[in-house]
């Protein structure tokens, strides 16, 4: 009876340890996701506030503005609708 609580003392301390060691594994890949996602958010801020006069998803002179926003630039409602997965995030 003693190895038995023994056996499963020793099955409960590996399992414990193998939910810690994933937990971390976890949080560290989620952390690389916010940091590359931020990244992201942050190259499509600066490439928006470069074209001020241009069409942020293809470059061409820009006509029309975000109406949720008022910053992006389009230069027609297909590349305010194609660019809508991008500015989203920041509008």
């Amino acid at each position: 009876m003693l190895e038995l609580h023994r056996a499963v003392a020793a099955a409960e301390t590996k399992a414990s340890l193998v939910v810690a060691s994933e937990r971390m594994k976890m949080e560290r890949l989620v952390e690389e996701v916010k940091a590359q996602v931020k990244m992201e958010v942050m190259e499509t801020l600066n490439k928006q506030e470069r074209s001020n006069e241009n069409c942020w998803n293809c470059g061409r002179a820009a006509s029309e503005t975000c109406s949720g926003c008022n910053r992006a630039r389009y230069c027609g409602p297909f590349c305010q609708h194609k660019d809508w997965e991008n500015h989203h995030k920041v509008c």
